[in-house]
């Protein structure tokens, strides 16, 4: 599936285009994970694409301006949820403005609170009823020397604050080398940062085992809230992914 920064510069030309692009994509991507019984997917990405970032995130993103990246995002996260799957918007508030990759080193941003706030918070902020959030392993000197995932700060000031969520707020891999320390410290700060659903994705049975001592799992208050969410997920009609696969090959061929 083509990455998101051709339907973000295909809007330069083709506002309406665009979109069907982006509905058609979401489409496919719920019908496919639906049929593997997957009802998550850690999209969109609302981060910008900025000059002079990492390549991190780059076409992954719809593009450089915040209401556009907000309204295809939009539309994405709808189709997703139309089609039986979750979005999760990510990486709150906001990697692109990164200039190493989260995944080997920590990135730090030094760009004032209002410009982040009028530009890659931006994006959030206007999807901030969505019902799950991903945050970002980077620290935002604005508001404090510890990486989002892990600031309290950041958590409560910037993302329920500012941008305004209220949904549940999951961690990016906590295995990731911008973050540093034992496995159990990190689990342990990003849930008392206020992080409701921790992510530890590199498979490492010790890392698995230290994160099982240090910390007991999802409360009942984050559960109910999961359970309530996933309960009303049904796809609006059955999907027919062959007919949706060769609407969305047409498209590419058209404007890929």
């Amino acid at each position: 599936m083509g990455p998101a920064g051709i339907f973000g510069n295909l809007a330069n030309s083709d506002h309406e285009a665009a979109e069907e692009g982006v509905r058609l994509h979401g489409a496919l991507i719920a019908a496919e994970l639906t049929a593997l019984g997957i009802n998550v997917d850690c999209a969109p990405v609302l981060d910008l694409d900025l000059p002079g970032a990492d390549a991190i995130i780059s076409d992954r993103a719809f593009g450089e301006d915040p209401l556009l990246v907000a309204h295809l995002g939009r539309i994405l996260a709808d189709a997703l949820r139309a089609g039986g799957c979750l979005p999760v918007m990510k990486h709150i508030p906001g990697h692109g403005r990164a200039r190493v990759d989260s995944h080997r080193e920590l990135p730090v941003v030094t760009s004032p609170a209002a410009e982040l706030e009028q530009n890659d918070f931006l994006p959030f902020r206007k999807n901030r009823d969505l019902p799950l959030a991903m945050t970002a392993h980077i620290v935002y000197k604005a508001f404090d020397e510890r990486p989002a995932t892990l600031s309290p700060r950041v958590i409560e000031d910037v993302i329920r604050g500012h941008i305004g969520f209220r949904g549940l707020l999951l961690s990016d891999d906590l295995a990731m080398r911008a973050l540093s320390g034992p496995m159990a410290e990190r689990v342990v700060a990003a849930q008392e940062a206020g992080i409701d659903i921790l992510l530890h994705c590199d498979g490492s049975f010790e890392d698995m085992r230290e994160i099982s001592i240090a910390i007991s799992g999802l409360s009942e208050k984050i559960k109910a809230k999961l359970e309530k969410l996933l309960s009303g997920l049904k796809p609006t009609i059955a999907p027919d992914r062959e007919a949706l696969r060769a609407e969305y090959d047409a498209f590419l061929a058209q404007y890929g």
